[in-house]
């Protein structure tokens, strides 16, 4: 066997076993990394929620609470104990919700019944079956998607709109199953 047959034969066999055999690379690698997470209360959040102060107030742990109907008669300062039964009332402006990031974001809103997000959501007050209310909170659409801010300023900010229906105005089959639960989602637009 001569000489360059043999280095042919050599070369050969090595990249063939580098192929069978794997060129050596990592597959795995694990480190440990520190991640900080900071989270602040609901006004100075990314994405800001106030309420109205009567009917959605900001509770102890900076967390907005939905109260329409009880807070009413407290604070008229009159003798009301609530919405009026068999009716249908419109609330405007009951959260306002702000875009405190440098990103536009589009905002949705989602209720209980898991369905896709929209610019509404309807919650049921009371038990299954037979609820006492239905809450449908609607977006101010004409402000979304809102626009980030810049240079430490708030972004655009829109409104909900609360239409309720108490008494006979509930519908016999309402789309809802009174889990009083609303969420808001802001997509990065």
């Amino acid at each position: 066997m001569n000489r360059r047959n043999l280095l042919i034969g050599i070369g050969t066999a090595a990249v063939g076993s580098g192929a069978v055999l794997g060129s050596g690379a990592l597959t795995t690698v694990e480190a440990d990394r520190t991640v900080d997470v900071t989270t602040t209360g609901d006004a100075t959040g990314l994405i800001g929620l106030a309420g109205d102060g009567t009917y959605v107030t900001n509770d102890n742990s900076d967390t907005l609470t939905i109260n329409i109907g009880e807070a009413l008669g407290a604070s008229s300062g009159g003798g009301a104990e609530g919405l009026n039964d068999d009716a249908t009332t419109i609330i405007d402006s009951v959260v306002t919700i702000t875009n405190n990031s440098a990103t536009d974001v589009d905002i949705q809103l989602n209720g209980p019944s898991g369905g896709s997000a929209g610019d509404s959501a309807t919650i049921g007050i009371g038990t299954v079956g037979d609820l006492d209310a239905i809450v449908t909170f609607d977006l101010d659409g004409t402000q979304n998607p809102l626009t980030g801010g810049s240079s430490g300023s708030s972004g655009g900010s829109l409104d909900l709109k609360a239409t309720v229906k108490a008494g006979k105005e509930v519908p016999d089959s309402p789309s809802t199953d009174g889990n009083g639960s609303l969420v808001i989602v802001a997509n990065e637009n």
